[in-house]
């Protein structure tokens, strides 16, 4: 049997089986299991690796997200990261932020495939346009 046709059946199996809720909700019994009965060194050594690779993902999907709206302050400029923040464009963060729950804006974005209506700005700009409705840049 040539290679191509072997990693050919192999991905169908996995397929059909990943696709098949009795073998899924085998293997999720399987795993709490395994988690539930392993010492308490490898459960701790787990969680700081997840802890450790949610926290390089936040940041990786943060810096997508604001490389994909334009890597700048759409009103004055700012380009340096530490200083940028999401902004929707027509306002409404607050209800969208309460409908997608506990979740960063960045990796609902890179989820969602980058949805119109949002723009980069600077906390100074972001901040001002929603307390005074217009940012300060734009009065000049």
């Amino acid at each position: 049997m040539d290679k191509e046709k072997m990693r050919s059946d192999n991905l169908d199996r996995y397929a059909r089986r990943t696709l098949d809720p009795v073998w899924r909700a085998e293997q999720i019994k399987n795993t709490r299991d395994y988690r539930r009965n392993a010492p308490i060194e490898v459960r701790e050594r787990e969680r700081g690796y997840k802890k450790k690779w949610q926290a390089q993902r936040g940041i990786w999907r943060r810096a997508l997200a604001l490389d994909h709206y334009g890597g700048c302050c759409a009103c004055c400029g700012e380009d340096r990261d530490y200083f940028l923040a999401m902004d929707h464009i027509d306002g409404g963060g607050n209800k969208h932020r309460k409908k997608i729950g506990f979740r960063s804006l960045s990796g609902w974005l890179f989820e969602n495939n980058w949805p119109e209506g949002f723009q980069v700005l600077c906390h100074n700009c972001n901040t001002a346009k929603y307390r005074f409705g217009v940012c300060p840049c734009q009065e000049l």
